[in-house]
């Protein structure tokens, strides 16, 4: 029995509108594209603002692991620093 296997996770979720994204784009012919008009003009409003956000999002978290690794390095280095201001 064939089942379908549904986005569960942002860059899954992204690389799936891209595909659409890509497949809309690459046919000419709008008799081939599976889709209603309205559900196109859906997506091409919908999508760029999903691409700008998802775009936004992985560079702040991009940027929040660089900062976590500098936090763990400080507070390496601090570590250190109170032991042997202890001792």
């Amino acid at each position: 029995m064939p089942n379908r296997t549904l986005p569960n996770s942002n860059p899954t979720r992204y690389r799936a509108l891209r595909t659409i994204n890509d497949r809309l784009t690459a046919v000419p012919a709008p008799t081939v594209i599976p889709f209603l008009p309205a559900t196109i003009t859906r997506f091409n409003t919908f999508f760029p603002a999903y691409q700008t956000k998802y775009n936004a999002l992985n560079t702040l978290l991009n940027g929040q692991t660089d900062i976590s690794n500098q936090v763990k390095e400080a507070k390496t280095s601090a570590s250190y620093f109170l032991s042997d201001f202890i001792d």
